[in-house]
């Protein structure tokens, strides 16, 4: 379930359209930085593996800390996706996912950039957004 959650997170910022039940697409902040790239990094942690890469609207490359940082040690930044833990509560699911950007001249540490919380529930065995998404500075 989570992992279909994650998936339309990111194919709804990527295709620019609404999730399943909101009225607008949803827009996310910092999408350049994560459009600039060939792929669409995604760190392997709290994500719900395996995680469906084929048919997204970019490529989309699943990877561990550790290789992002390597990545970022070539003297590139490198934006990726990284996801919280899901939240339960009253029904709802809470998926919170940001971006953060890796460089070589952080020394491993990340700058966090901008993130979207959206909650989900389900009508009539199909899961869709309880409210519009939020957006969040990190």
């Amino acid at each position: 379930m989570f992992r279909k959650l994650q998936e339309l997170l990111l194919r709804s910022i990527f295709s620019g359209s609404p999730l399943p039940g909101a009225q607008q697409p949803t827009r996310f902040p910092d999408l350049a930085f994560l459009e600039r790239q060939p792929y669409i990094a995604v760190l392997d942690d709290q994500l719900a593996l395996p995680f469906p890469v084929e048919d997204m609207p970019k490529p989309v490359k699943v990877l561990s800390y550790d290789d992002i940082l390597r990545e970022a040690g070539s003297g590139v930044s490198i934006a990726f996706v990284s996801f919280h833990p899901p939240k339960w509560e009253n029904e709802c699911v809470a998926l919170n996912m940001e971006v953060r950007l890796a460089s070589d001249m952080r020394n491993g540490e990340t700058l966090g950039l901008g993130g979207i919380q959206v909650q989900f529930h389900k009508v009539s065995g199909k899961w869709v957004v309880a409210e519009e998404a939020s957006y969040f500075a990190t």
